[in-house]
């Protein structure tokens, strides 16, 4: 009878802490699973300001290439009007050479 009672008294005993430290091992997983969570949510937050810091990188080379593009497109017009003025000069030259050349033959 003796070991019946012992028994007994032990059973609501052992299920009391079974819930206990079951729920307790249920935060301790739970305190786990928030500092992953808020480790894994730092790290997303610094690759994402490093995206940011490379975009703004990008940006201002592109607008470094669309200043120097436009340089280039200037003096492009500029080289095409000097050459212009070149080809008029020349075909003047050839005119007054021929009517020299024609002069001369008369």
């Amino acid at each position: 009878m003796l070991l019946n009672d012992i028994i007994q008294a032990l059973t609501p005993i052992s299920i009391v802490f079974a819930i206990v430290f079951g729920y307790s091992q249920f935060r301790r997983a739970k305190r786990i699973d928030e500092r992953k969570d808020d480790e894994n949510g730092t790290a997303v937050l610094i690759k994402l300001e490093n995206v940011m810091s490379s975009i703004s990188e990008i940006k201002a080379e592109i607008t470094s290439f669309k200043s120097d593009h436009d340089e280039l497109v200037t003096h492009k017009e500029k080289l095409n009007a000097i050459l212009k003025r070149i080809d008029d000069l020349e075909n003047e030259i050839r005119e007054v050479r021929k009517l020299q050349q024609s002069g001369r033959n008369i």
